[in-house]
């Protein structure tokens, strides 16, 4: 193998390795709700005490349900609050 080859292969190699050190996530946070409504989990944030603790949002899955209600926020936007 002459030694151009070699270094193509021994960068490839290497490139793979490290990618492959890149996947996954280590700090093995619990799933807290895999299927969380964006809007309903925004809302009550805040409703909740703008002192509290923060809200953990590892491992959630938000879903997007008013992405076409322009609306969507105006109950907690409003001046009545």
């Amino acid at each position: 193998m002459d030694t151009s080859a070699m270094r193509k292969l021994t960068t490839a190699c290497l490139a793979a390795l490290a990618l492959s050190a890149c996947g996954g996530d280590s700090d093995n946070d619990p799933v807290v709700n895999n299927n969380t409504n964006f809007t309903a989990f925004v809302k009550g944030l805040l409703d909740d005490d703008p002192n509290g603790e923060p809200a953990n949002i590892n491992n959630r899955n938000f879903r997007f349900t008013n992405q076409e209600d322009p609306d969507a926020y105006d109950d907690v936007l409003s001046s009545n609050n």
